[in-house]
């Protein structure tokens, strides 16, 4: 996935990774069943779309471009954090961090500190926003 706008998107992967409420904006973009990321990304500015909602949606288009070279449990822990706040993780993820290993070296960390603290870091990160 070209997360810079220059490439296309299936509409499907696309709407798994959008807010339900971008879904009709999303169906009316595609054409034969793709999306350009360009044309999403104009839709996106034009659109009063939430500030938190874009992270969102970049962090999970970045996340998703890396499926080929993470395990699919990295790639689930790395959506759930997207969806909980945590999109700064992956501002920096792209083709070339992709190629040097870091998303990689990334999640394994993160994957360790995932399964030793009770809940994961879903967890830990719901306790952090509390206090």
């Amino acid at each position: 996935i070209d997360i810079d706008g220059k490439g296309e998107i299936s509409t499907a992967n696309l709407l798994a990774l959008v807010p339900v409420d971008m879904s009709k904006m999303v169906e009316g973009l595609q054409k034969d069943g793709k999306v350009n990321l360009a044309e999403f990304k104009e839709a996106i500015t034009k659109n009063d779309v939430s500030k938190e909602a874009l992270e969102i949606v970049s962090a999970k288009l970045r996340i998703a471009g890396c499926k080929a070279i993470l395990p699919a449990p990295q790639v689930q822990l790395a959506q759930v954090l997207a969806d909980n706040g945590q999109t700064h993780l992956f501002k920096p993820w792209n083709e070339e961090s992709a190629k040097a290993g870091k998303p990689k070296m990334l999640m394994a960390s993160l994957s360790g500190c995932d399964s030793k603290y009770p809940g994961g870091l879903k967890e830990y990160v719901k306790k952090a926003k509390v206090l």
